[in-house]
């Protein structure tokens, strides 16, 4: 899972958008498949969280707001239960601002000032 990251992160560097997507979503499926065996792994749910967030990011770059939005809450989705589950879990919640503040974002760019205002607050 951390080699298709990689190779995600690389390509995002390299400017190959579509290469970077590819190898998101390839890293996105095997977290699934390991949360599909163990779906109390807290480790493979927050990789899940990180694969759909680098999936969104790749999106912005890409000019897809909505395909953006959807990735990132999904991602949203994952890192809150995650936060709730341990309040003092730091690293969850940085996950969970970085999150927000990638949807206010994407809603701003969106001209939608009440909702990434609401985004940014959380």
């Amino acid at each position: 899972m951390a080699a298709q990251v990689g190779l995600g992160d690389v390509a995002v560097a390299r400017g190959s958008l579509q290469q970077a997507e590819a190898a998101y979503t390839v890293s996105m499926k095997l977290a699934e498949q390991r949360l599909h065996d163990d779906p109390a792994n807290t480790q493979w749910q927050r990789d899940l969280s990180v694969s759909h967030t680098s999936i969104g990011d790749v999106l912005v770059a890409q000019g897809d707001g909505p395909g953006a939005l959807a990735a990132y809450r999904k991602g949203l989705a994952i890192r809150e239960t995650l936060a709730a589950r341990d309040p003092t879990n730091t690293q969850w919640q940085c996950d969970l601002s970085v999150c927000h503040t990638s949807i206010g974002d994407v809603l701003v760019a969106q001209r939608d000032g009440p909702g990434a205002l609401a985004a940014y607050r959380k």
